[in-house]
């Protein structure tokens, strides 16, 4: 998947792989916020891509916010 991103205004949003994204673009302490799903998993039907969401993911998602 090729990585995505825009800016609005004091914004940045960028759509991609996670761990390629936080790995590659993003440094340590420089995210304000992360938004995922996975946890509404019964609200939703995602086919199984629940289990996608490793310890290693989160992980990355830990290192990278504020």
């Amino acid at each position: 998947m090729k990585n995505e991103e825009v800016t609005i205004g004091d914004c940045r949003l960028i759509l991609g792989d996670c761990l390629e994204v936080m790995r590659d673009m993003l440094s340590d302490g420089s995210v304000d916020l992360t938004v995922t799903s996975p946890p509404y998993d019964n609200l939703r039907t995602y086919n199984g891509t629940l289990n996608d969401w490793t310890p290693e993911k989160w992980q990355a998602i830990k290192g990278v916010k504020k």
